[in-house]
């Protein structure tokens, strides 16, 4: 009668199979983790963009609300709000209302001189004419555009583009828009 030889491991033909079938989980894996990883890249760039826009919108909104038709004499900015289109940026030149914090009096004589126009490296500057002081209102801006609202004059519609390229190359854009009432 024969014995029968115990085995004591795998086949060459067991260790083979379990080899490719690691190898594939293995693969799957690495490939959902690097779609995440580009997901959240392209996400994140939306996100900046977006914020950036809502930023500097925010703060056009607010000069807007406090400025006028009705310029003061002797304003650089001419008569009241100046938009002169150079293509994909408008430059926005106008005179804002000042209210003194303790009094509560509002006064165009103190106010000061505004001007929205762009800046090197898509950048939306804004221009503090009274003071010389200048700020980056948005970065990765494509287009600024700002124009009355209908046939309203009250009513300024601000629009811009951003658009910037994410860590997986990939370009994204956004258009934000928002409509602005002008106190006089």
């Amino acid at each position: 009668m024969k014995q029968k030889k115990e085995r004591n491991g795998f086949t060459l033909v067991e260790l083979m199979v379990s080899a490719a079938l690691t190898f594939f989980l293995i693969a799957t894996i690495m490939s959902i983790l690097t779609l995440g990883r580009t997901v959240w890249q392209d996400a994140d760039t939306k996100l900046i963009n977006v914020q950036e826009g809502r930023r500097a919108l925010a703060a056009i909104t607010f000069d807007l609300m406090n400025s006028s038709w009705a310029s003061p004499a002797g304003a650089n900015c001419g008569a009241g709000i100046t938009i002169t289109d150079i293509g994909s940026f408008d430059t926005v030149c106008f005179h804002t209302l000042s209210i003194d914090p303790d009094t509560g009096v509002a006064s165009w004589a103190a106010g000061e001189e505004i001007r929205y126009e762009p800046g090197d490296n898509n950048q939306l500057i804004r221009t503090n004419l009274t003071t010389g002081e200048t700020r980056v209102l948005a970065n990765y801006v494509s287009e600024f555009h700002m124009t009355p609202l209908g046939t309203d004059p009250q009513v300024l519609t601000a629009t811009l583009l951003l658009g910037k390229r994410s860590l997986s190359t990939r370009w994204f854009s956004n258009s934000l828009q928002t409509n602005i009432s002008v106190r006089n």
